[in-house]
């Protein structure tokens, strides 16, 4: 298991981090690894890079490292918009099959 340093005393200018825009933009993709063959899921950090650089390191081989931890805080944040939109639509549905209902009677 890997744990990210993520104590709230080391932070400073904190706020909510993007959300839908962000990881809208990304491609969750299917792909086999070139060495072993192995199908795999994931990202490409070429892509992830041009939306969210701060995810990304080139190594010494000039290869792209993905730090994932990175994608936590806007995944989360999409999911609460998403969230948001859902509870919003189902309210509005309601509200429509009760106007039907008494349009019905």
């Amino acid at each position: 298991a890997y744990y990210y340093l993520s104590d709230a005393s080391l932070k400073m200018d904190v706020k909510l981090a993007p959300g839908l825009d962000v990881i809208t933009k990304l491609n969750g993709v299917e792909f086999k690894w070139r060495e072993s063959g192995e199908k795999s899921y994931g990202l490409i950090a070429q892509e992830v890079e041009k939306v969210l650089p701060e995810a990304v390191k080139t190594d010494a081989n000039g290869k792209k490292n993905l730090n994932q931890g990175v994608l936590t805080g806007p995944i989360i944040e999409a999911i609460k918009e998403l969230d948001a939109k859902v509870q919003k639509l189902e309210t509005e549905n309601a509200e429509l099959r009760d106007r039907l209902e008494r349009i019905e009677r």
